[in-house]
């Protein structure tokens, strides 16, 4: 008969961790299981996990596990992080990238430094940047001169069914209204870049 794991309540705090604090505010590399009782705010969380005993509310256990690269022979390049707090960009990522010069890989990291290495390293290619916390993504699909192109995803509200991959002409001026310069619809995205997008 297969032995139940017992659940203490470092493994509750650790789980607590893992689904909420950590997304936010990281420092360097993720933090591993076991270093977790040497953690800054390692206490914070066991006492957050004994209220919640104490009220009665017994906080669900999902063992966390990071979200797997999908099956693909795109090479993938770990973006190390830069050691900085951050709120909005310390996103998990994970970037697909489809290039002119570079082919097809992915980008794994938090959400700030893979934008910053993509933008720095690469010219001529377009990305789906995949973005995990506890166990769900969102996302979002970008092209590398995103200030002048924008890449519009299929919408049940606009009643469009399409890709559109919109080029519009420089403003100088936020009251000047949008003008758009080229436009590409397309039923699905290529996995691929494609000599329409020379045009963009």
């Amino acid at each position: 008969m297969e032995e139940t794991k017992k659940i203490t309540i470092e493994d509750l705090a650790w789980d607590m961790y893992q689904h909420g604090i950590k997304v936010k505010w990281r420092v360097g590399e993720p933090l591993k299981r076991e270093d977790f009782p040497q953690y800054e705010d390692y206490d914070m969380f066991i006492k957050a996990v004994k209220l919640l005993l104490s009220k009665g509310q017994i906080p669900e256990f999902k063992e966390s596990k990071p979200p797997k690269p999908p099956k693909t022979e795109y090479p993938v390049i770990q973006v190390p992080a830069n050691g900085h707090r951050d709120w909005s960009e310390g996103a998990r990522t994970m970037c697909f990238v489809y290039s002119k010069h570079h082919g097809n890989f992915i980008l794994e990291g938090y959400l700030g430094e893979v934008q910053e290495y993509l933008k720095k390293n690469y010219t001529k290619y377009f990305c789906y940047f995949s973005m995990w916390s506890g166990g769900i993504s969102r996302g979002y699909w970008r092209f590398w001169k995103d200030r002048d192109v924008s890449i519009i995803s299929p919408s049940k509200h606009r009643k469009d069914w399409k890709y559109k991959i919109v080029s519009r002409e420089p403003r100088y001026s936020y009251r000047q209204e949008l003008k758009t310069k080229y436009e590409i619809s397309l039923k699905r995205l290529p996995k691929r870049w494609i000599p329409e997008f020379d045009k963009l």
